[in-house]
């Protein structure tokens, strides 16, 4: 079943970001960092709590098997282009153990539809270039890459 989350979940997200944020930081260690338990919940709260976002969880009896973060996000018109509206999937967690059973569709359908009821057809996100599971799972739900972002550091 789907829901938005509540502040009754902030244990189990936060358990549940370690598997994916363990990943990231293994692949990416220069990107992430690792965030105390505390600092986790209150990121989780105010996902919770603000107006603009959703925190939708997959859950069966009290488990939540997974998650997806949603942001509302308007850009303004300027010179280039018309302002516009967006959704944003922030992150989107499924249990490891619960992975390959649709609960990332269901969630997804969740997204697809909050949007719609704010009138917003286009959901967006970033991906890593490396990540190549998440970007097949991201393109099995529907996603299509429309812009890469390229960084060059200097020594």
């Amino acid at each position: 079943m789907i829901r938005q989350a509540v502040l009754d979940d902030l244990e189990q997200l936060a358990l549940l970001n370690d598997q994916v944020h363990a990943l990231h930081l293994e692949m990416f260690p220069g990107e992430f960092r690792q965030p105390s338990r505390a600092e986790l919940k209150n990121w989780f709260r105010s996902c919770i709590t603000d107006e603009n976002t959703r925190l939708f969880v997959f859950h069966r009896k009290e488990e939540i098997r997974g998650y997806l973060i949603l942001i509302f996000r308007t850009v303004p018109e300027n010179p280039f282009k018309p302002a516009r509206q967006y959704a944003y999937l922030d992150q989107i967690c499924v249990n490891s153990a619960n992975r390959r059973q649709g609960i990332a569709r269901e969630l997804m359908n969740a997204a697809v539809e909050a949007a719609g009821q704010k009138g917003i057809t286009t959901i967006m996100l970033d991906v890593w270039s490396e990540n190549t599971v998440a970007k097949q799972t991201f393109e099995r739900l529907g996603f299509k890459t429309v812009l890469e972002r390229m960084e060059y550091k200097s020594r």
